[in-house]
């Protein structure tokens, strides 16, 4: 695991804002420990109702709907 600095951490949380919106999003992303920065970042916009449904099913957490091995495979090789 990498351990990050305070800059470093601020860095990377102000990287994840540049993406944020109004409504709540889902996404995957790697992070290039040499460069700290993050690549391949991938989201999906949460509509209301699948963020009420995730409630009303009391799932503690809505997934991104492709694995990260999937969009490796497609991407890089």
């Amino acid at each position: 695991m990498t351990h990050l600095n305070e800059i470093e951490r601020k860095a990377q949380m102000d990287d994840m804002r540049s993406f944020d919106k109004q409504m709540p999003c889902v996404g995957i992303f790697w992070y290039d420990p040499e460069n700290h920065t993050l690549f391949g970042v991938r989201k999906k916009e949460l509509t209301p109702r699948e963020v009420e449904e995730a409630a009303e099913k009391g799932k503690p957490f809505i997934n991104y709907p492709h694995l990260h091995r999937q969009i490796w495979a497609k991407d890089y090789f």
